[in-house]
């Protein structure tokens, strides 16, 4: 049996849409806080194997709510809502209210015009791929680091790393691929984020507005 975050809300018998899952990938790490302080979050991403169209991620930051959100890049759609703990065997059905989907109006502050990208392979098919904002006040200096297995292929956007709201601005230099581990930092000191790939596993989820 597999224990996932997940919340029922909400029953109707007309209009519904239906997304199918097939693989979760469990992410480990550490975000910066407000106060500075380094606290730990744990993220599973749910997605359809060879359909990278779309993923629904679970995110429990220590200290904090459980917050799911799911993306549908294609037709352009997100969803945001407060899990509560259940546990979800293997035919796991996932009904939510679909007036909580709507239109991904999210936007990411920067652009591929504020990074300077460079890239190492590390071993075989796993590749470094670092980006330093270089141009403008808020964010400059900062520096995002990606380690990807360039042989797995057809990942979503956005699983793993980055802002799941909105697209990591990076269009044809988003890495392709699954992405291992992640690191913000700040200069080359202070660590702002990181997060590793800790399991995959299998399961068998539908998500469906309702």
């Amino acid at each position: 049996m597999l224990k996932w975050l997940l919340f029922f809300i909400g029953f109707s018998a007309f209009g519904q849409v239906e997304y199918e899952f097939d693989t979760v990938f469990t992410y480990e790490g550490e975000i910066q806080n407000v106060n500075k302080e380094n606290i730990k979050v744990t993220r599973h991403y749910f997605i359809k194997s060879r359909l990278p169209d779309y993923f629904l991620v679970i995110s429990k930051t220590e200290g904090q709510n459980t917050i799911a959100v799911f993306r549908d890049d294609k037709k352009g759609l997100i969803a945001e809502f407060e899990p509560m703990l259940l546990d979800l065997d293997n035919d796991g059905l996932l009904n939510v209210s679909k007036n909580i989907l709507v239109r991904n109006k999210y936007t990411n502050p920067l652009s591929i015009r504020h990074f300077s990208k460079r890239e190492e392979i590390l071993d075989g098919s796993i590749k470094r791929y670092i980006y330093e904002v270089d141009r403008g006040k808020k964010f400059k200096g900062t520096i995002y680091g990606i380690d990807v297995d360039t042989l797995k292929k057809h990942i979503p956007l956005g699983v793993g790393f980055g802002d799941y709201y909105s697209l990591f601005p990076l269009g044809k230099y988003q890495p392709d691929g699954l992405v291992l581990h992640t690191s913000i930092t700040e200069g080359v000191e202070v660590i702002l984020s990181n997060s590793s790939l800790k399991k995959t596993e299998k399961c068998n989820l539908n998500l469906r507005f309702l």
